[in-house]
């Protein structure tokens, strides 16, 4: 129906309701905060378009680095380390790159990329490749984390 101004007032509203109960870094909201990027680029708000859409991006970057992260491990479970190590350096390739996000509802950035490289430099030692963990390892101390979590 093209009624982009009644929608951007909608999802604003929407957002004011979710956010304080869910939190603002929350993925769950990731629909509703592109939804109304969408509704601001729609009515050529570029400007204000832009950060919800980022926003947006962010979420769905840090769920899909917990859910690389928890596939990694199932794989590692079954034995197929191989397939794990990819996964896993996926995940922490675009954690490291997710900018930080308001609250402190649920993981924080660091937190997740530490998550990621304890469980991946876990795998290296299986694997009897020390200096590569060793590498992880010292990441891993760089953002203040010791190894094992």
């Amino acid at each position: 129906m093209e009624r982009f101004p009644e929608a951007e007032i909608l999802y604003r509203r929407s957002l004011a309701i979710w956010e304080p109960s869910m939190g603002p870094a929350n993925p769950d909201l990731t629909t509703a905060i592109d939804n109304l990027a969408v509704s601001l680029a729609a009515q050529q708000k570029y400007a204000d378009a832009e950060p919800f859409y980022r926003r947006a991006l962010a979420l769905r970057e840090k769920a899909t680095v917990q859910n690389l992260n928890n596939l990694a491990l199932v794989l590692e479970g079954t034995g197929d380390t191989a397939n794990a190590e990819k996964h896993y350096t996926t995940a922490i390739s675009i954690a490291g790159r997710i900018p930080s996000l308001p609250g402190d509802k649920s993981v924080s950035e660091k937190e997740l990329l530490a998550k990621t490289l304890d469980n991946y430099s876990t795998l290296l030692r299986k694997l009897k490749r020390d200096d590569d963990a060793a590498k992880v390892e010292a990441r891993l101390k760089a953002l203040g984390k010791t190894t094992p979590q």
